[in-house]
């Protein structure tokens, strides 16, 4: 005989809340979905500070997998919802956003600084809204798998728009202020580039 299924009405409320809106912090309006990934982004740097990238890539499956199976138990009667307090996904997307540039960090033997997870708070934000391509059309699938996919497809866009970022200024640091030398030889009343050591 198989396993009975759990209804909604046996898992209660307060439960399934305190998943989808990330102990509650889906409730601080304006903007829940801003407030969401900001406490993801400092929630992960933390955890790869003091537990190590592992922590982080568990973090992002758990927080999914548990995410999902709340969500389909809340909106089990209206599927095509995706309220604004709801957040796991943020958290979920934002954490996966976070894991390229913290393996990028790890790779290089270096402890992760904040442009990391601030560039991927900022591409998360951005994919989040404006939703392109399989985004958006994750997003119009809707259901509890729908909500979830349109913000794990921004994380993954964010964290390859963060790694992207980070090498255009990487090269950049040696590029642009050779630029802006000749340049400035060219035309002498121009002022030396800020925060390049030039004067």
């Amino acid at each position: 005989m198989p396993p009975r299924e759990m209804t909604k009405r046996e898992v209660p409320i307060h439960i399934l809340q305190a998943i989808t809106t990330f102990a509650f912090v889906g409730k601080l309006v304006p903007a829940p979905g801003t407030w969401g990934s900001a406490v993801a982004a400092v929630a992960g740097w933390g955890l790869v500070k003091f537990s190590g990238l592992p922590a982080l890539y568990l973090a992002a499956v758990l927080a999914f997998i548990i995410g999902l199976w709340a969500l389909e138990q809340e909106l089990r009667d209206r599927p095509h919802d995706d309220p604004k307090e709801v957040i796991i996904d943020e958290v979920a997307g934002m954490w996966v956003a976070l894991a390229f540039p913290a393996s990028a960090f790890y790779y290089f033997e270096t402890e992760m600084v904040w442009p990391g997870p601030l560039a991927a708070f900022f591409w998360f934000r951005f994919f989040d809204i404006f939703k392109p391509g399989v985004i958006g059309r994750a997003d119009k699938k809707g259901g509890a798998m729908g909500v979830m996919m349109d913000d794990i497809w921004a994380g993954v866009y964010a964290g390859a728009f963060t790694l992207l970022t980070a090498l255009v200024y990487h090269l950049g640091q040696d590029y642009w202020p050779t630029l802006w030398a000749q340049i400035t030889a060219m035309l002498p009343d121009m002022p030396a580039l800020p925060f390049t050591g030039q004067e």
